[in-house]
């Protein structure tokens, strides 16, 4: 069973609730509304959502692990937390109006719009988090506080620090340069060479270890250039378009790796 979702499992898993809770006809995003926040104790949080031509929906939040949709009933807690009292106040009423993935990596951002506008987001990678901010990204509150670093921290009035928390890249990967210009330039940079060393082995064979260079297959060479993509991604995506993920790169292979820039560009 799955634990952990990746950058691109998010891709794949907010086209599917978009569609659900939010729609892409324009009369579901007017008529979104949040009814209300339950608590389900830790970091797990519901919200009950209000369509009235198609009846209830209900989203889970859990910071660090997971968001969805669900109808199955699940015990509340009695006295609702004071995060939750927070989220009340100030996004109940309001309509959802996007949901939508941060940068490149594991970051949600939920947009509720009302008399004043305000975001949710939330973090799945780590210990997780959920922060309310205001229009600005500006935070309100938080499920926990911390620093990145000494001048960069996650707190209440401080704004969301995208670059260090999300990973932020402010273009989209279709611009992010992969071209055959760019590729043959990659391409003639020779890969790190990797030395295992075992000196127990050595000495009973009496030989000298020959270094070994490191095979730059398609498959390697993708996950270079494609950060948020992990091994099997990336070979998935190779095969859909007809290439090897265990072939040596060559500038014949190009149009293999292009067409994969291809399918990234209409995410």
């Amino acid at each position: 069973m799955k634990q952990r979702l990746s950058a691109i499992n998010i891709v794949a898993l907010l086209q599917n609730i978009k569609t659900q809770v939010i729609g892409f006809r324009q009369f579901c995003v007017l008529k979104s509304r949040v009814a209300n926040i339950y608590d389900l104790g830790g970091k797990v949080y519901i919200f009950k959502l209000s369509l009235p031509s198609e009846g209830k929906r209900y989203l889970l939040l859990e910071a660090g692990c997971r968001m969805h949709t669900t109808q199955f009933a699940r015990e509340k807690a009695d006295i609702p937390s004071q995060f939750s009292i927070l989220l009340r106040k100030h996004l109940r009423t309001k309509k959802l109006v996007e949901i939508k993935q941060c940068g490149i990596d594991r970051v949600i951002d939920l947009c509720f719009r009302g008399d004043t506008d305000n975001h949710l987001i939330l973090e799945l990678y780590a210990s997780g988090n959920l922060i309310l901010t205001d229009n600005n990204y500006v935070i309100i509150t938080l499920l926990r506080t911390h620093k990145f670093d000494e001048n960069v921290k996650c707190a209440a009035k401080e704004v969301y620090p995208f670059t260090h928390a999300a990973n932020m890249q402010f273009k989209p990967f279709a611009d992010l340069g992969m071209t055959a210009e760019t590729l043959q330039t990659l391409y003639s940079k020779k890969p790190e060479e990797k030395v295992e060393e075992d000196v127990k082995e050595e000495e009973k064979k009496g030989k000298k270890k020959k270094k070994k260079e490191k095979k730059n297959t398609l498959k390697a060479f993708l996950q270079q250039q494609i950060p948020f993509i992990n091994s099997t991604e990336a070979e998935h995506c190779l095969v859909s378009v007809g290439g090897n993920p265990t072939e040596e790169v060559s500038e014949s292979k190009f149009p293999i790796l292009l067409k994969v820039k291809l399918q990234f560009s209409f995410r």
